[in-house]
This record gives structure tokens, C-alpha cells and sequence, in this order.
């Protein structure tokens, strides 16, 4: 066969297979695209998605920046408030402190002319609650100043007291005949008191305190020329006196605690009975550690219901409910933090328990609850100062906890608590002894089940 034969026959195969060849590649490229339109749609979409990501992110930054400005300057408008009020009570404190030097002095010059070797103003018990009746006179001012004396309280039968109800100047030649008190208060200051003036001071209508003038320095008694003295410039001294008691925080200063309405409250006392045996197992560094986490639970559980942690004792603590936070409920609102506490106190020791503390089964907490009238009183040294509650229901609230199971986690409810819960839980009654200090006959058993 010719060449010119064989290509006749081959051309149209190549002809055919370049055909194939230029479709594939076609194909090829086609898919290429396809799979490159694929991947820039892909990438399309998760450009998009990060950057509504992006956006998002953002505007989250923008409203935790918002959050954080408006956070800056609340606190900022607190930090404000706060110096203002600082400033306020250092005025306060200024103004208060120069109105009792203002007083003081003053006293001293009419003394001076009086020729008075001693010399005291004595004011009302100062109280908080309106129109409250006096029953005591205590010290605004007192020359020579005596400690022993200073924050007692003086009777209304005293002479002072005579003046204070009926004011009029007295002279007095023999003080320890003529007031039931004068002798005491001789006793206590170590003066022998040989004869006295006592004005009142009169302010508004009505007489706030008196003045006192003590023993003559020449020796000779007071006379009717001193009162025309001592009454002209008591004029002038009573309306200092008269704003200096208007504030009974201005007497507190002074260390007399002003008489306070009790407050109706509730009042819960936690401890763990068996914790002492710990420390015979235990270190003393992971005793306090535990306690510490007992205390840092259950306060917060309580504080969560408004409470008020008031004193931590030992292994214990001692809050109220209606003191210093107002709550209409704060019945309810103590046992429920009870419960919740007991919750959370059995949460605890199973921790414990599990990280193989020893002796934790043993270790059990109590609850005890009670109602009833108490006083927020500041109690220690000036030094060291501390607020706290006073008043019957502490006192039977402690003795509720020490009269719980120390064999089982307890909640023990005083009678005075349960019959004021408007929904009363099932709970078994309990009958406690009378003691010398402690009137309760019976309780109520409020423990969860465990």
C-alpha cells in the first residue's frame, strides 16, 4: 500500500483523535474552572462569614466597651459622691468639732468670772426615737476632766435633774443633802462638791440642759449676784448647746450611744459541731482552709437571700435578716437561706469526703433560727470598733444551734420564728430545757432529709 493510501486512511483518525484530544482538554479546563469557580465560591463565602464574624466580634467589643464606659463612669459618678460625702463629713466633723470648742470655751470664761474651780454641762440621754422621755443626764462638758465620770449617766434626782424638770437656778450649800446623786457622783469623781449654781439653759421654749458651777475658789458660797452672771450668759450658750444635741450622731461622738428603736428581725447562728477533732488529724493551716470555705459557702448563700453576715465566731457565724437590709419577708428569706445552706454545707463535705479528708464524716453543720427585737450596737474599743446586734432573739438564736443534733446536719427553729412564716414547712417539734438564761420551751426540727 502507498503512502498516499495509508495517510488517506489515517488522516480522518487523527483528524478524529485531535478532535478528542481538544475536547478533553476543553473538558479538562472546563472543570478546571468549574472547580476554580467552586473554590473562589467557597472562598467567597467564608470571607463573608468571617467577616460578619468580624462584625459581630465587633459589635460585641463596641457593647462590651459601651458596657465597660457606662461601668467607668457609674463608678466614676460614685467615686464623686463619695469624696463629696467625705467632704461633707469632714465640714461636718470641722463645724461639729468648732461648735464644741466654741462651747467649751465659753463655759471656761464664765467659770473664770464665777470663780468656779469645776464646771459641767449636762445634757439629755440623747436618743433617736421621737419625743422619747429623758430618764438620765449625761456629760457634754466636764472640767476637770475625769474619766471615771465622763460617759456615766446622772440621775434626774440629782440636782441637775431638779432643774432640768423645773428650770430654775439653784444654789445649793450642801449638794450631798439635796440630790440623791450628788454623793455618788462625788464618790465616783473623788470632789468634794461644797456648794454649787446649776442654771438651766433654756433654748426654743424649753430647757435642754443645765450648767453647773462647783465649789468658789475664795471659798465663800455662791450668791444671788452669780445667778444675774451665770443666766446672762447662758443666753448666749444655750443655742450653741441646743445645735450641738440636735444630732445625736454629734453625743456619739462624744462615746454615748444614742437610745434606738429595736428592730424586728431574724436572726440565723451556723457552726460545725465535731470540727475541734480535725486538728487531731488534720494541719491546723488545712483546719483553716476548710473553715474558710465553709464560711465563704454558706455567708454567700446567705448574703444571696439578704442577709447580713454580723459576727464570725470560731467555726460559726452570726447573721441577720431585716437590720441593716430592709426586707419585708425576711422570715422566709432566712429559711430559705437555711436550706439552701444546708444544701450547700452537705455539697461541701462530700468534696471533702472525696478527696479523702479524714474524720469528715463526722463533721456535721447547725442551724439556728429565731425572731424578735434586737439593736445594732458598736461594741469594743475606740480603737477597734465593731457593729454588731445585741438583744434576746442572738442570745436564743445561739442557743438553738447548741441544742442541735451533733450526729447529724440540724436546722432548729425558735417558736417565735415558725408561727410568723406565712408558709410553715412540715417539721417535727421539739421540746428544749429552761435554763437560767434561756426562756425557750419548745422548737421545730427543719432539717432536709439528707
Amino acid at each position: 500500500m502507498e503512502w498516499g493510501d495509508v495517510i488517506k486512511i489515517v488522516a480522518p483518525a487523527l483528524a478524529v483523535l485531535g478532535a478528542v484530544v481538544a475536547l478533553t482538554r476543553y473538558v479538562t479546563q472546563l472543570q478546571d474552572r468549574l472547580d476554580t469557580n467552586n473554590q473562589i465560591q467557597e472562598f467567597k463565602i467564608k470571607v463573608a462569614a468571617l467577616e460578619q464574624a468580624a462584625e459581630l466580634r465587633a459589635a460585641q467589643h463596641e457593647s462590651e466597651l459601651k458596657v465597660l464606659r457606662d461601668d467607668m463612669l457609674r463608678l466614676s459618678d460614685q467615686n464623686r459622691t463619695i469624696e463629696e460625702r467625705y467632704r461633707l463629713a469632714i465640714e461636718a466633723s470641722s463645724a461639729v468639732a468648732a461648735l464644741k470648742t466654741s462651747v467649751d470655751a465659753e463655759m471656761q470664761r464664765l467659770a473664770d468670772r464665777l470663780g468656779a474651780s469645776a464646771h459641767s454641762i449636762l445634757v439629755p440621754n440623747p436618743s433617736v426615737v421621737p419625743n422619747d422621755p429623758v430618764d438620765h443626764l449625761v456629760f457634754l462638758c466636764l472640767v476637770p476632766e475625769n474619766q471615771e465620770l465622763r460617759h456615766e449617766r446622772i440621775s434626774l434626782s440629782s440636782v441637775a435633774g431638779q432643774v432640768l424638770n423645773v428650770p430654775k437656778p439653784v444654789i445649793t450649800h450642801d449638794p450631798a443633802t439635796a440630790g440623791a446623786f450628788s454623793k455618788q457622783t462625788d464618790l465616783v469623781s473623788g470632789l468634794k462638791t461644797a456648794n454649787m449654781l446649776v442654771v438651766p439653759l433654756l433654748h426654743k421654749g424649753r430647757c435642754i440642759g443645765v450648767a453647773e458651777f462647783l465649789n468658789k475658789r475664795s471659798g465663800l458660797s455662791f450668791d444671788p449676784n452669780d445667778i444675774d452672771v451665770a443666766e446672762e450668759t447662758a443666753q448666749a450658750l444655750a443655742p450653741k448647746v441646743g445645735d450641738f444635741i440636735a444630732d445625736p450622731i454629734n453625743m456619739k461622738a462624744l462615746g454615748f450611744t444614742p437610745r434606738q428603736r429595736p428592730t424586728d428581725a431574724t436572726i440565723l447562728v451556723s457552726d460545725i459541731s465535731n470540727s475541734s477533732k480535725l486538728a487531731k488529724t488534720l494541719d491546723v493551716s488545712v483546719v483553716i482552709d476548710l473553715l474558710n470555705q465553709y464560711m465563704e459557702a454558706l455567708c454567700d448563700v446567705g448574703m444571696r437571700f439578704g442577709g447580713t453576715v454580723e459576727q464570725l465566731q470560731g467555726d460559726g457565724f452570726i447573721m441577720t435578716f431585716n437590720v441593716r437590709r430592709p426586707l419585708d419577708q425576711h422570715h422566709s428569706a432566712a429559711l430559705g437561706a437555711a436550706l439552701e445552706m444546708q444544701k450547700r454545707f452537705r455539697e461541701l463535705k462530700a468534696k471533702w469526703i472525696n478527696l479523702q479528708y479524714p474524720g469528715m464524716q463526722n463533721v456535721f453543720n447547725r442551724i439556728g433560727l429565731t425572731s424578735g427585737p434586737v439593736n445594732k450596737a458598736e461594741l469594743g474599743p475606740p480603737q477597734f470598733r465593731q457593729i454588731t446586734v445585741i438583744g434576746d432573739a442572738v442570745n436564743a438564736a445561739a442557743h438553738l444551734c447548741q441544742a442541735g443534733s451533733r450526729d447529724r446536719d440540724v436546722i432548729v427553729a425558735g417558736n417565735a420564728f415558725y408561727q410568723r412564716l406565712d408558709v410553715k414547712p412540715e417539721a417535727m417539734e421539739v421540746a428544749l430545757p429552761v435554763t437560767r438564761d434561756n426562756a425557750l420551751e419548745n422548737a421545730f426540727d427543719l432539717t432536709i432529709p439528707a
